[in-house]
């Protein structure tokens, strides 16, 4: 089986023995994440709006976590405010592949420099977490 490790090492590999057989090889293929349905997102929105907070002696103790009202605030804007298909057409619109590393399959975006001769660069992140944490406004 193999390890998070395993698979990025395998992926390093991948890239510097040959990025042509990464770019065209027949275990490449593209795997843009599914629409969240909207079933998923109204449930979601109601299970939220039906959070039963307890109420706590130090509920506004940063040193103890977030203050009550904060969290009261962002339970609000996830059930009313939050645009999720905004987010979900952002990230559907990178350009998603899939490898078969080993058995395994390893999603990844797989994006190519504007030049040419540019050095492969691998951004990894764990869990939990997201590939968004290496977004840019502008390249």
């Amino acid at each position: 089986m193999c390890t998070p490790v395993h698979i990025m090492c395998m992926l390093v590999h991948m890239i510097w023995a040959g990025m042509a057989q990464a770019r065209k090889g027949p275990s490449m293929t593209e795997a843009v994440p599914p629409e969240a349905p909207d079933e998923a997102l109204d449930d979601l929105r109601a299970r939220i709006r039906r959070t039963r907070r307890v109420a706590n002696p130090w509920a506004d103790d940063r040193a103890r976590g977030l203050p009550a009202a904060e969290l009261d605030a962002l339970l609000e804007h996830w059930a009313t405010a939050y645009d999720w298909r905004d987010h979900e057409r952002r990230i559907r619109s990178l350009p998603w592949a899939m490898a078969g590393i080993e058995g395994a399959e390893l999603r990844m975006i797989h994006q190519r420099a504007a030049d040419p001769s540019a050095p492969a660069v691998v951004l990894l992140h764990g869990w939990p977490d997201s590939v968004l944490r290496f977004e840019r406004e502008s390249w």
